[in-house]
């Protein structure tokens, strides 16, 4: 049936059959555009055969995979699609159905979505330091290394600012502001919210020695917990 449309078909006899062609479709330089997997199969079932597909090194991983099933339930279709399959096509079919199915994922441009990379497990880090989901979504919209040069200017921005010798109320305001967002930003809310505490109280006339003895050790704190992150 297939073949009549002018496609070019390879069959696998099972699961196991499906996961070395795949394989060899790559490293041969001619990556199928799909898979249709049965579900039902000796040896290797087909979501048994899904997951070890999407386990391969890209491109074999990204390569599409429709279901062939008489599984249709919501339940079911669920199963299929967390065992990695893009789409399904009920059995009994309907050849416009199929053909139409093949196109959706064949068609130019047409790509499965791409998986979310496994967020980095970071070190272990006192949770009053840093909130490291914050940290975790950060690397995973601007990656790890833009994130690693965001702590590297945190760090040098917590060694620079807040000298000891340091008396001028507006400076030591101006400093607390320019730390909130980017101390908030990568995590260290504590460290955050104290600077605006700080800034706060130098704008208002306040005594300002308790919260700068306070700060010393927050910046403290948050310098090992950097050293700790860029060396993982």
């Amino acid at each position: 049936m297939l073949e009549s449309q002018g496609y070019a078909v390879d069959v696998a006899g099972d699961g196991a059959e499906a996961i070395t062609a795949v394989g060899s479709s790559v490293a041969a330089g001619r990556a199928y555009d799909l898979v249709l997997m049965d579900v039902q199969m000796p040896r290797v079932d087909g979501l048994t055969a899904t997951r070890r597909i999407r386990a391969l090194a890209p491109p074999a991983c990204d390569i599409p995979i429709v279901a062939m099933t008489a599984n249709v339930l919501p339940a079911q279709i669920e199963e299929l699609r967390e065992a990695g399959m893009d789409d399904h096509v009920g059995k009994p079919f309907r050849r416009a159905d199929l053909f139409a199915t093949i196109s959706r994922w064949t068609a130019p441009g047409a790509r499965r979505p791409a998986r979310a990379e496994e967020p980095r497990r970071l070190p272990q880090v006192d949770s009053a330091v840093l909130d490291a989901a914050v940290l975790t979504e950060m690397e995973a919209s601007f990656g790890a290394d833009r994130v690693g040069a965001l702590l590297d200017l945190l760090a040098n921005e917590l060694s620079e600012r807040f000298r000891p010798s340091e008396t001028d109320r507006l400076q030591i305001a101006h400093d607390a502001h320019a730390l909130v967002a980017a101390a908030g930003l990568l995590g260290f809310v504590g460290l955050s919210s104290l600077c605006r505490e700080v800034e706060a109280a130098a704008h208002a006339g306040a005594d300002l020695m308790p919260l700068i003895r306070r700060l010393e050790i927050q910046r403290a704190t948050a310098l090992r917990a950097i050293r700790q992150l860029r060396a993982a």
